[in-house]
């Protein structure tokens, strides 16, 4: 996992009514994103660490587990890399 991940200038992410969507034209994939996912990849600017991640996840959602959360931002984290979506 990279120390400080980014995401792809070129993917496109957009509110569509409830859902989050991110296009990648490379690929012309769509990916349907949670809040989680979508607090995630708003911080994919190549300034944050998974730590920091974690310590805005945890000050930002009042009903976070803290032994899970780490593990969770990996794995968003390792499934946007397979996904070619970060730099």
């Amino acid at each position: 996992m990279r120390a400080h991940p980014k995401a792809r200038r070129d993917v496109v992410c957009k509110a569509l009514q409830e859902e989050v969507m991110l296009y990648d034209p490379l690929k012309e994939d769509v990916h349907v994103l949670n809040n989680t996912s979508h607090f995630i990849w708003n911080l994919l600017d190549g300034k944050h660490t998974p730590e920091d991640i974690e310590k805005k996840i945890q000050s930002s959602f009042s009903d976070t587990v803290p032994f899970k959360i780490f593990s969770d931002i990996q794995e968003i984290l390792k499934v946007f890399e397979e996904k070619g979506l970060l730099e």
